[in-house]
């Protein structure tokens, strides 16, 4: 399965079905569409931007497309760089595991050689893929759990534990129980009414 990642913002997000003519004739079967919002952006969120997001989203599922939003989509981990085959090769040879961050000294995990081998930092490597960022009450009473699985390593590791502040819920576009009815409501649509 391909990963469609769609970043938006609140002037994109007025254009982005525009993209569904652009995506006519893909095997549905072989791709899922995930919006993100720019991480920049998320302070400008009001009651028309989620009612907008939730309009897009719903678009695209009676197209018949799998659609996952922000942190919450099915997985077994926080984040995709969390995953031990992710990662970013920044244009001077450095290797980052987020690209939510600016790619520095203070980010980067390792370096890919002239021979395109990378050379991990294994303490700091360790330390990131030994994490379970939703082993803290907070996470472990949350109803949402299984959609979140607690917040990405990059943000425990900077503040050094688990807080309000790094919790997934934080950048949601809108209530958790608008997120679990689009949910529900998608899964229902694209097996029922969808074929």
């Amino acid at each position: 399965m391909v990963t469609l990642r769609i970043n938006y913002d609140n002037d994109t997000l007025r254009n982005i079905v525009s993209i569904l003519k652009d995506l006519q004739g893909i095997n549905k079967n072989k791709i899922r569409v995930h919006f993100e919002r720019v991480w920049q952006t998320r302070y400008k969120i009001d009651q028309e931007q989620q009612q907008l997001l939730l309009d897009v989203l719903g678009k695209f599922v009676k197209e018949g497309f799998i659609v996952s939003h922000g942190t919450f989509r099915r997985k077994d981990i926080a984040c995709p760089s969390d995953s031990k085959d992710f990662f970013i090769v920044n244009f001077d040879g450095t290797i980052h595991k987020c690209n939510g961050r600016t790619l520095d000294d203070k980010t980067q995990e390792g370096v890919l050689d002239c021979d395109g081998v990378i050379h991990w930092n294994e303490t700091r490597r360790r330390q990131r893929m030994d994490l379970e960022t939703f082993n803290n009450p907070s996470c472990l009473s949350c109803k949402i759990l299984p959609l979140c699985m607690g917040p990405c390593t990059q943000k425990f590791l900077e503040e050094g534990k688990f807080s309000r502040n790094i919790c997934s819920k934080n950048s949601m576009d809108f209530s958790v129980e608008d997120h679990l009815k689009f949910e529900f409501e998608m899964r229902y649509y694209l097996e029922h009414l969808g074929k």
